[in-house]
């Protein structure tokens, strides 16, 4: 079953495939690291896909960006629901800073690319945060999930990215 839950199915929500990891130990060091460190992340990026939804310039971009915007918040939901009481206190913590925070530009195309490079500071961040962690763990698991999360909305930003250039 582990193997499955990172491995289900794309169609399956991001969101989902983490509530799958609540039957799993989740109350290690390791784990609530992990979660707390994606939670931060995902929240991150959640961010600036906002500002970017916002700047858009066509309905087609907004609406596909609001989908994604969706999906962030849903895992990011699901993410803090398998946070400990005293990780759940830090993370609130830091998305009040956070979101007090001016965030960069509003132009389409610079928003577009905090987001992308929110993205890829993510992906290298999580990624490093777990390489050491057996496989089949929870926080591996959780890890994955997260990353091919951020990895499809890169893959979606750069696909805009390319459409402005060409």
């Amino acid at each position: 079953m582990n193997q499955n839950i990172a491995g289900m199915d794309c169609d399956v929500p991001a969101a989902e495939r983490v509530r799958a990891l609540l039957g799993h130990p989740t109350a290690g060091v390791a784990y609530q690291a992990v979660a707390l460190a994606g939670a931060r992340i995902v929240y991150r990026v959640l961010q600036r896909e906002r500002q970017a939804a916002e700047a858009t310039i066509s309905l087609a971009q907004r609406q596909k960006l609001q989908h994604m915007v969706e999906s962030l918040e849903q895992t990011y939901a699901a993410v803090c629901s398998s946070l400990s009481a005293p990780c759940v206190k830090v993370e609130k913590a830091m998305a009040n800073a956070e979101r007090r925070e001016r965030l960069g530009e509003t132009n389409w195309w610079f928003a577009l690319t905090e987001a992308i490079e929110a993205l890829d500071s993510g992906i290298e961040a999580i990624v490093a945060l777990v390489s050491a962690q057996p496989k089949g763990v929870a926080s591996r698991l959780l890890a994955a999930v997260v990353v091919g999360l951020l990895h499809r909305h890169r893959s979606e930003l750069l696909k805009e990215a390319e459409q402005w250039i060409g």
